[in-house]
């Protein structure tokens, strides 16, 4: 692709475009960003592509302020030769509903249509400012082929069903859904009062006599149509819900919310919610609970429908003495969130009262009574589902507790730290073998750290331990991330990664399922990379090997991924966000060795790049992986396809990277017609002999033989 040089009437023109191709780097628009991706100025006359106007420039539009920010429209935006004397034509290049869009998909508003309202002295990033007010801002009088249509589309909200206005209710505050209608006419106080209406109550107390009057009015008045009930307690007020009686008359109360209420307000509270019929669920976060905890956990477990309890509270922790639950004693909760500080043999204790138990959460934990050990076992047949955070405790105790579970579970969450046994495959193969038969699901967090002040333990278990054929089978995968200074060891579920379907249905091959390791490197600044990134590798290496490498960090340097790269000499696939070449900052000796090395060291067969900047990267990942297979890009940027293709055959040529077999990446619009353009342009030129080409929703696969 050959740019065509400015003359001296265009340079202008020039500059402004070169302004507007750096709007994806460097955004200047105040309410939406442009992405460019193309225009015809890119080529010679003569290497203009077939059916390619001339004067166009293509790129996607991304709003920031209305119905449109989630989507990316394709713009083009048309110069006539006259312009800047004359507006440009601004087309969306996907069809949309808007009323200053025409039927030819053509943007009307007056600043760019009427010769007499354009400003001649309006730069391109000028044109596109006003393009994003147009649709952010709709102006029915500028747009008169579709004012009609939209303003009929507009209904008056009086006219909607019955049926659709209770669906609307369902979202809103039932007092204040009250004050706005119960009084607007007589068919909407019928509705408000009607059988298929009940009502959401939010409400907050502030301790003030008058307005918590009218509040207990409305619930009073309304008792039989509520059905659900969220407090926050700004200021604590015990006369108010002690003097409010929660009564059988409140037949279709099921949820309650109690936030922020203190210790001594709940207990009286929870006195009286035995009289209700139908509470399913209860939420309480509360402060102030120290002794109180048992009192509050005995007046919960004797709620006759009681499904879902959470409670939660950040005081210090403070024993629970409840005994171990008799024949007599057992709650019907099914739910059981605990999001306050809890030894393991407290939480026996607990679930001992909950033998309907299926969903088991505890958020907090504290060392076990060294005094106390677990002595009673529980049969909790209809759990299924179970998530510790054990960052106080010791593997040892997790090991005892399991022991004396028996279950049918099928999804077992653990967050482990600060002990490095919680990484012993074995221990765990033994312990999900003899009492998670069923298990379908295992998630294990390990929180790892970098740190030169403190000690964390050394793990000595052997390498890759978590692909054994137990693990294999079970299709749980062992990775690595790295956030800061953390290191998070993880084991989940398999899922399909972007290396297992980068050829999607194109090429006849089986992936199977990799028993390799991924490593998640998280954004962080640069100096933090360097200074800990390559300590937290190598201490990972202690554990794992590494096939599989993702960095998030936006344009990191290369040589910063060189660096990386000699340590992790295993890998097979990379992903990158994007890079950054310093032309002022040369590679040292040791780094233009490592890139010598290439030829023979390098492993990967897998790239993607998520956003390229300019075709020094392309010489850069060819050299740094020379066996590359497969090349996915998701925003090719300035370049258009025809040239992102070309440009890759030619590196091919240059050097020699024959292994290079399949290309995919990202398109926005016309799809058929850019399948169509490549079909043309490889079949022209001649740059391959058996190819093909599909594209599968947004994404191109280009593979070849």
């Amino acid at each position: 692709m050959a740019g065509a040089a400015p003359s001296p009437l265009n340079k202008k023109l020039w500059r402004e475009l070169t302004e507007v191709k750096l709007l994806a780097k460097d955004n200047k628009l105040k309410h939406g960003k442009f992405i460019y991706e193309s225009s015809s100025f890119d080529y010679a006359q003569d290497d203009l592509p077939k059916d390619y106007a001339q004067n166009i420039i293509v790129g996607r539009l991304e709003l920031t302020s209305n119905i449109y920010k989630n989507h990316a429209l394709r713009i083009e935006i048309h110069l006539p030769p006259e312009y800047p004397m004359k507006p440009p034509e601004v087309v969306i290049a996907i069809p949309i509903y808007h009323p200053n869009v025409n039927e030819k998909n053509r943007l009307c508003d007056n600043r760019l249509i009427l010769s007499e309202t354009w400003n001649n002295q309006t730069t391109l990033i000028g044109v596109l400012e006003i393009i994003v007010d147009a649709l952010d801002n709709p102006r029915p009088e500028d747009a008169p082929v579709n004012t009609d249509e939209f303003n009929q589309s507009m209904t008056c909200f009086e006219d909607l069903s019955n049926e659709l206005l209770c669906e609307i209710f369902d979202y809103l505050n039932g007092y204040e859904l009250c004050k706005i209608f119960s009084n607007l006419n007589i068919r909407f106080k019928q509705l408000l009062h009607s059988s298929c209406v009940l009502f959401k109550i939010y409400c907050c107390l502030f301790g003030y006599d008058e307005i918590m009057n009218i509040f207990k009015q409305f619930m009073f008045s309304n008792r039989h149509q509520i059905f659900s009930i969220h407090i926050t307690f700004i200021l604590q007020d015990s006369y108010f819900l002690s003097s409010f009686l929660f009564d059988s008359s409140f037949d279709h109360l099921e949820s309650i919310f109690f936030k922020d209420i203190q210790s001594d307000t709940l207990i009286p509270v929870l006195k009286n919610l035995s009289s209700l019929p139908n509470l399913f669920s209860l939420t309480i976060i509360t402060f102030n609970v120290k002794e109180k905890i048992n009192d509050i956990y005995q007046l919960i477990f004797v709620l006759p429908k009681l499904k879902y309890y959470r409670i939660s509270f950040s005081d210090k922790p403070h024993s629970i003495t409840l005994p171990i639950a008799m024949n007599n004693q057992f709650s019907p909760i099914e739910y059981f969130v605990i999001d306050h500080y809890c030894s393991l043999n407290e939480l026996v204790t607990l679930i001992s009262y909950t033998t309907q138990l299926r969903r088991l959460t505890l958020h907090k934990t504290k060392t076990n009574d060294s005094n106390i050990t677990i002595l009673s076992s529980i049969t909790l047949t209809n759990l299924k589902s179970m998530y510790l955070d054990l960052r106080q405790t010791k593997f040892n105790q997790l090991e005892i507790f399991i022991t004396k579970i028996f279950s049918n579970l099928t999804i077992l969450s653990i967050i482990g730290s600060k002990d490095i046994t919680f990484l012993d495959a074995y221990r765990w193969e033994q312990l999900i073998f003899n009492y998670f038969p069923k298990l379908e699901k295992f998630y294990l967090f390990y929180d790892d750290q970098v740190d030169n002040e403190q000690e964390y333990p050394i793990y000595t278990g052997g390498m890759n331990k978590f692909s054994s054929s137990f693990w294999i089978k079970r299709q749980w995968l062992f990775e690595v991330e790295i956030s800061g200074t953390h290191i998070e060891y993880i084991i989940r579920p398999y899922s399909k990664r972007w290396y297992d379907d980068i050829e999607h249905d194109i090429v006849n091959c089986s992936v199977e399922h990799s028993t390799f390791t991924d490593l998640t490197i998280e954004p962080m600044p640069c100096y933090v990379f360097e200074n800990v990134v390559f300590k937290a590798i190598e201490r990972i290496l202690t554990i794992t090997h590494i096939y599989h490498l993702y960095i998030l960090q936006k344009k990191i340097s290369i040589s910063t991924l060189i660096q990386t790269f000699a340590l992790l000499p295993d890998i097979t696939t990379l992903k990158i966000h994007s890079l950054s070449i310093d032309k002022t900052n040369e590679s040292t000796a040791e780094e233009l060795l490592i890139l010598c090395s290439m030829k023979d060291t390098s492993k990967v067969t897998k790239v993607y790049l998520e956003e390229i900047g300019n075709i020094q990267e392309l010489d850069f990942l060819f050299t740094l992986c020379p066996y590359m297979e497969h090349f996915k890009v998701k925003y090719i940027n300035t370049m258009d396809v025809q040239s992102f293709i070309r440009t890759i055959f030619k590196k091919i040529n240059r050097n020699n990277n024959y292994s290079l077999r399949s290309l995919c990446f990202h398109v926005s619009t016309a799809v058929d017609e850019i399948i169509k353009n490549i079909e043309e342009m490889i079949i022209c030129e001649k740059s391959l002999s058996h190819f093909k080409v599909k594209c599968i929703l947004d994404t191109v696969y280009l593979q070849w033989k």
